[in-house]
């Protein structure tokens, strides 16, 4: 709903300064999903590698639980109500783990797109300011469908944004 509010806030803005205002207003578009791509890759693909990382140590740990489940079925009708009691512990300790370490995991990829969605932004302004632009839009894409219907490349500022993006190493 707030989408659709900021796209018809936008359109109906470019509506209005464009029809009088078509010469003077500097605008420009930007997909920051193509930014934020080349950000990650020159920034080690944190991403992709953390994501792999991140999906072999829950596995790993869903693997161990499981096991210790699988043995704690087994050798149930020979435990002592101690030994149960240890061993249900033990395997509710070890998804409190897991449970955890995909909460940070979580978290640090979180943190780690607000850096580099800041860092974007924040050239974006640099150029906007610089260029003296009036208006730059978000390109986006939702549910395979660009929010920009339409664009002259012109306006397209992608990679200018990554350029500078990149220079910053």
């Amino acid at each position: 709903m707030r989408l659709v509010r900021v796209i018809g806030f936008v359109g109906i803005i470019l509506c209005c300064l464009n029809s009088f205002a078509e010469d003077t207003l500097k605008i420009g578009y930007v997909d920051i999903n193509r930014a934020f791509k080349a950000y990650d890759e020159a920034k080690g693909e944190f991403i992709k590698t953390e994501k792999e990382k991140g999906r072999d140590e829950h596995a790993r740990r869903e693997k161990k639980i499981r096991k210790l489940d699988e043995e704690f079925k087994k050798k149930a009708s020979i435990l002592t109500e101690e030994e149960k009691g240890e061993r249900s512990k033990d395997i509710q300790k070890k998804i409190e783990e897991l449970v955890e370490f995909d909460r940070a995991y979580r978290e640090k990829e979180q943190e780690y797109i607000r850096k580099a969605l800041t860092e974007i932004y924040q050239v974006i302004e640099k150029i906007g300011e610089k260029e003296g632009f009036d208006l730059i839009i978000e390109e986006r894409s939702i549910f395979g469908k660009t929010i920009i219907l339409f664009g002259k490349k012109s306006l397209d500022m992608t990679d200018k944004i990554i350029k500078e993006l990149l220079k910053k190493d």
